[in-house]
């Protein structure tokens, strides 16, 4: 079994080794004078009483100085838990010791440093608070922004319902009650082909209806909003968009992450179809893993930037950057072009899935 010795023993045992040190050799030259004189030597000179005296005095130099060393180095087992402390960032820790020599001016600077770090501390938890408190604020903000913009658009949907729309169809109405009743040859074909004209647009406003406020969102998840758009826009404009769905269950999402994703989505497959010289191909895969929503959008033939991706084509001033509306929204856009030799890209929507039943700031207004 090893023994340790303490700091305040080893420096004793050295204060003693270094006076036996200096005194043996004094000793020596003392005794040797002595022999010299005549006069015997020195434990001849002194007396049994003077020596018990000497190692008495002896032991008590000793003690002396271990309860010295014993005082100093306990100071600095002190100021060394407390080094600790602050280093655990427990800054409300004291040092408590009040000496006149350079350990006390230690555990004085010891004790500033851990009042300043404790403020820094207050002040940066103040700071973080605020922060969080700031970013909610804006978080909120941007969901009422595209609540609001979805309460617009359906406004506006309704009302060309009710005026463009219903006024398209007593046109056509009108037509086919002339048409029952028309004797002359080439003005019947005239009103047929007018009442097309009327019927295109009648089916056009509607489109365009749909678009502004999809009432497939109210009703669906975003897998079957997606599926049914990728469907429609193939049906539409003949391309080959193949959608794969990898969503294992049901996905709760924000009611502003689910719009704005959906509207991302839409717009990088419109820009596919803008920029694209021959019809594209693509190929559409949703997922999740853990708490995040995924979108993964490969593109042959097509190398798209950033903006070209997420920005609408008509849109010359950027306002409409769904990067930027989803990054506000803790999603994010990611383009990845493909090798030079190949004329492909890839693009990454992420979107936060809610992991427990939240309510929705603003949802009245939507």
């Amino acid at each position: 079994m090893s023994c340790r010795l303490s700091i305040a023993g080893k420096l004793s045992a050295t204060f003693m080794v270094a006076a036996l040190i200096v005194l043996t050799p004094l000793f020596i030259l003392v005794n040797q004078a002595l022999k010299d004189l005549g006069g015997g030597t020195i434990f001849s000179l002194v007396s049994g009483e003077f020596i018990v005296y000497a190692c008495l005095a002896m032991a008590l130099g000793a003690l002396c100085i271990y309860i010295s060393v014993t005082r100093v180095v306990r100071h600095i087992r002190h100021l060394t838990r407390m080094t600790q402390k602050i280093t655990a960032k427990k800054y409300n820790y004291r040092s408590r010791i009040k000496r006149a020599d350079e350990l006390g001016d230690l555990a004085r600077a010891l004790d500033r440093m851990a009042r300043q770090l404790g403020r820094y501390q207050e002040q940066e938890k103040a700071y973080i608070e605020d922060l969080g408190r700031q970013t909610l604020q804006l978080k909120q903000l941007n969901e009422y922004l595209v609540y609001f913009e979805e309460s617009e658009r359906k406004s506006i949907a309704s009302e060309i319902h009710g005026t463009i729309a219903q006024t398209l169809g007593l046109g056509v109405s009108r037509i086919k009650t002339l048409i029952a009743s028309c004797e002359d040859e080439t003005g019947c074909e005239e009103l047929i082909e007018a009442r097309a004209f009327l019927e295109n647009g009648v089916k056009e406003v509607r489109t365009l209806m749909y678009e502004l406020a999809p009432p497939i969102l109210d009703d669906f998840d975003i897998d079957v909003a997606i599926e049914f758009l990728v469907e429609e826009i193939n049906e539409r404009n003949g391309a080959h968009f193949d959608f794969t769905n990898a969503i294992g269950g049901p996905i709760s999402l924000n009611r502003a992450v689910k719009l704005t994703f959906y509207r991302a989505v839409k717009t990088i497959i419109n820009n596919i179809l803008e920029y694209a010289q021959d019809p594209p191909a693509a190929r559409l895969e949703l997922s999740a893993i853990d708490d995040r929503l995924y979108i993964r959008v490969d593109v042959t033939g097509l190398r798209l930037g950033l903006k070209q991706a997420t920005v609408p084509a008509g849109d010359i001033s950027g306002h409409q950057d769904f990067s930027k509306r989803m990054e506000r929204l803790g999603g994010e856009i990611k383009v990845l072009p493909g090798p030079r030799s190949v004329n492909c890209s890839t693009i990454i929507l992420t979107a936060p899935v809610l992991t427990a039943p939240a309510e929705e700031f603003g949802k009245d207004q939507a």
